[in-house]
């Protein structure tokens, strides 16, 4: 598979399923999809992981996939986690 740095993964990882696309950037900052892959959700409930192996190994089933349709791999990765035990607090300040 051929690496370039013109391209970037977006995971989306859900209870559900786990689906990855990935695109390619064009000189004016246009997408193009080259690939897409999807894997159901395995070691998720809820938001909490339950089985950490078979999370890894959905994940890689999604990746792998977008990547065998795309013909290309990149580690350029954008990641959306189902988180549930964050809460965020409205806060004015600098840190």
């Amino acid at each position: 598979m051929n690496k370039t740095d013109n391209l970037i993964m977006g995971l989306d990882i859900g209870s559900s399923k786990i689906c990855c696309a990935i695109c390619e950037i064009d000189g004016q900052g246009g997408l193009s999809l080259r690939g897409i892959g999807t894997s159901i959700s395995g070691g998720l409930d809820n938001g909490l992981i339950t089985d950490q192996e078979e999370l890894q190994r959905a994940i890689s089933r999604a990746i792998s996939r977008a990547e065998r349709e795309s013909r290309v791999s990149t580690a350029n990765v954008i990641t959306n986690l189902p988180v549930k035990q964050i809460k965020f607090v409205k806060n004015v300040g600098i840190l």
